[in-house]
């Protein structure tokens, strides 16, 4: 019953809405916290399981969730870990900034196409200065025309959503990844032996994270091809590109 109740904050959604897909970046918060804890969860069991560390400080009030029996402290560990790694500190955002992830998928997926669909033969120094101005150039390029937040997006509110969806699953495999990898080391410095479970869950979710980017590779052509053949959108992209070059 109070699992219950948590999946329906923060709107009223039930859960297959709420946490499977989404259709604001507020949403893919909650979604990246809620499938964040069900890993730390697991992860948390996991050490407690090889490491024993937590044995003592897991003794206690017992509570079920999806019928299985887990430790009343062991599941606030899991709500703290993953509020504070998902929701606070966006660490989603932090694995991007480090892989550059998001800043070369801005750029080969988005910006180039779009720079060479309205511009024949582009300079390599305009192409440079897409890089450098990337923040920028992606509001005047892309965000003004797909955001989430407008009433009637050139691009189509279900085609955002869409995409929304399928990029939010990529940051939780990363993040589960993130998660379950630091586990491993975990368990490695306390117990001196591989762990199968953990390394074996940090694979499974980054190759998850690969068989996800088709599909959002998919909705972002579909995106462009959209914003391309709206005649005013297409003029302010080229407007904003000569401006850019000269």
């Amino acid at each position: 019953m109070v699992a219950h109740t948590y999946f329906e904050l923060g709107g009223g959604y039930m859960f297959g809405l709420k946490f499977l897909s989404v259709t604001n970046f507020q949403e893919m918060l909650i979604k990246l916290t809620f499938w964040h804890f069900v890993g730390a969860l697991f992860c948390f069991w996991l050490l407690d399981k090889e490491v024993h560390f937590f044995s003592e400080l897991f003794k206690g009030s017992i509570i079920t969730l999806w019928e299985m029996k887990v430790p009343l402290l062991m599941a606030i560990f899991a709500i703290v870990w993953a509020g504070i790694m998902s929701h606070v500190f966006k660490l989603h955002d932090r694995i991007s900034d480090v892989f550059r992830i998001r800043s070369r998928y801005d750029y080969k997926h988005i910006l180039e196409p779009l720079t060479k669909s309205v511009i024949e033969n582009p300079s390599s120094e305009l192409l440079e200065k897409l890089k450098s101005n990337r923040h920028e150039a992606m509001t005047n390029m892309f965000y003004n025309f797909a955001s989430s937040t407008d009433e009637n997006p050139i691009v189509g509110k279900h085609n955002i959503h869409q995409a929304l969806t399928s990029f939010s699953w990529y940051w939780v495999f990363l993040e589960l990844a993130f998660t379950s990898f630091l586990t491993g080391l975990i368990i490695g410095v306390f117990n001196r032996e591989f762990s199968i479970l953990a390394f074996g869950m940090t694979a499974a979710c980054l190759l998850c994270s690969l068989i996800v980017l088709p599909e959002i590779r998919k909705y972002t052509r579909s995106q462009i091809t959209k914003i391309l053949e709206d005649e005013n959108a297409s003029d302010t992209i080229r407007k904003y590109i000569n401006a850019l070059s000269s």
